[in-house]
């Protein structure tokens, strides 16, 4: 990048590319959009809406936002080359990823958030038979696959996810179900984590990891990592941790 100023102190310059390969048979692509707050898609106070079998790429931006929002169905969608995250959802209820893939992600895959922690009453949002790799890319830390934003009562079941150097899965909030996920390639550039890992507070209660295959989790600096399959931080209680199976991680 070449900078230049002109006269009202204004910069501009040449942004120059040396491509990593033969470029006269590669595609190029340029995104010029994303500025904080933007989304493909951005949805406030719907309901009944589904999206099925649509790519959504090349933003700087997130590929979904859904506020206060309930029975959206994400289904067989594809969102990759996405800057920040792929689906954040806030208040929602009955909001859900079908049989999508996720990649080249900049931050989180997806963050599940709704339920009522006071009541325990379920928000039933889900992250099902879906494929999520290669996130985190600019944000190495705190960048989950899935991520159980508080609420109660949302899951994350049948999901096959890797490549990531911190965690894979986060939650916090209270009767979480998280099943029937394998997990391969994560943590491995970090400590202080665990693949799956429980948030702050003894009042998070009621969840379950059950039923998961970890493999192959395992850090490149020589076991120096220092980080967990699961790992429950920060005085995490009443959890049940089921059934799983545990291999080279």
């Amino acid at each position: 990048l070449e900078r230049k100023n002109d006269a009202n102190n204004n910069q501009y310059g040449t942004l120059y590319f040396w491509p990593p390969n033969e470029i006269s048979s590669a595609e190029i692509l340029l995104s010029l959009h994303g500025v904080d707050g933007s989304a493909f898609i951005r949805l406030d106070s719907v309901s009944h809406v589904r999206f099925e079998e649509l790519s959504f790429e090349l933003t700087r931006a997130d590929g979904f936002i859904i506020n206060d929002s309930h029975n959206v169905l994400i289904d067989r969608c594809n969102l990759r080359n996405i800057g920040r995250h792929g689906v954040v959802t806030e208040n929602c209820v009955r909001v859900g990823v079908l049989n999508s893939e996720l990649y080249a992600i900049g931050s989180e895959g997806v963050r599940l958030s709704g339920g009522d922690r006071q009541t325990l009453t379920p928000g039933r949002n889900f992250v099902r038979n879906s494929h999520i790799h290669n996130f985190s890319r600019w944000k190495r830390t705190y960048s989950q696959a899935i991520r159980f934003h508080k609420g109660a009562g949302n899951e994350a079941t049948h999901n096959l996810i890797h490549g990531t150097p911190h965690i894979a899965i986060q939650y916090s909030g209270n009767d979480h179900l998280i099943r029937y996920n394998e997990i391969y390639n994560s943590c491995w550039e970090t400590g202080d984590a665990g693949v799956i890992m429980g948030d702050w507070g003894w009042d998070g209660r009621g969840n379950r990891i059950v039923d998961n295959y970890l493999h192959d989790n395992v850090s490149r600096y020589g076991g120096r990592g220092e980080f967990n399959a699961v790992y429950l931080d920060g005085s995490c209680a009443g959890d049940t941790i089921a059934g799983n199976v545990f291999y080279n991680s």
